[in-house]
């Protein structure tokens, strides 16, 4: 899945009003409004595309899908729109059940993994908040059934929300960047924290970094994230003990 295109509006429009970066905030609006969003014209690079026959003989030689790969790599360190890369892997005016028949279809998708990952990564460095990232995609919506809650977890949404919040954490963790904000009493939404102690407990961080991000120290009124906390505690202890059990298998 590839970054909404509004996603990218928002987070400039967040750039622009956000306080918490005074200094950077006409380099980042800049910045970001490089990101490439899909093109909706055809391109005009003269640089002749991947043969499908060829590529197509060669599909299960390693050669092949190393040197395909290192092309995916170039095409997402170059910002190659999707409309450019479909045409390259012969994909261009396929319908959409023959293009994922297509023995190039897998790289089309590795494409769409690393250049969703390249702008994410941009997200991380501006330090947009995860919130303002699950807001946008879930339309603010601020409760959520533990039945919706599971559906939802299946959506590609959630997945790349899931992925952008593991990158901003560890950012966070590694002191590589600062929370813009850290947890207000409220704690965002429900299931955005829920998704939260998941991330904590399977990276094994520590009681005071989550007490940290939970507001502990900062804000009087952090007990009312203190059941998240407990929930990550829960859950890291039971990751446990599933380790140590396979261990002993």
């Amino acid at each position: 899945m590839r970054v909404p295109a509004i996603l990218l509006l928002v987070v400039i429009i967040f750039l622009h009003c956000c306080d918490a970066l005074p200094i950077f905030r006409r380099e980042a609006v800049d910045r970001v409004r490089m990101l490439r969003v899909e093109e909706t014209k055809g391109s005009t690079d003269e640089e002749k595309g991947i043969g499908i026959s060829s590529l197509t003989k060669k599909l299960f030689e390693s050669k092949a899908k190393t040197a395909t790969s290192e092309k995916v790599d170039q095409w997402v360190k170059a910002k190659k729109s999707r409309s450019t890369v479909l045409k390259k892997l012969g994909l261009k005016k396929l319908s959409m059940e023959a293009e994922r028949n297509h023995p190039n279809y897998k790289y089309l998708k590795e494409f769409e993994y690393k250049d969703e990952g390249r702008t994410l990564d941009k997200f991380v460095s501006l330090r947009v908040p995860t919130s303002f990232v699950w807001e946008e995609l879930y339309l603010r919506r601020t409760s959520f059934t533990s039945a919706q809650f599971k559906e939802m977890k299946r959506s590609d949404d959630y997945r790349m929300f899931k992925r952008y919040a593991e990158k901003y954490d560890n950012a966070v963790y590694t002191n590589k960047i600062k929370p813009s904000f850290v947890g207000p009493p409220t704690g965002g939404y429900p299931a955005e924290w829920a998704t939260k102690v998941e991330l904590w407990a399977e990276a094994g961080r520590p009681g005071w970094y989550v007490k940290k991000m939970l507001g502990h120290g900062v804000n009087p009124y952090w007990k009312v994230n203190l059941p998240y906390y407990n929930e990550f505690l829960a859950r890291k202890f039971v990751l446990a003990l599933a380790k140590n059990k396979k261990k002993k298998q």
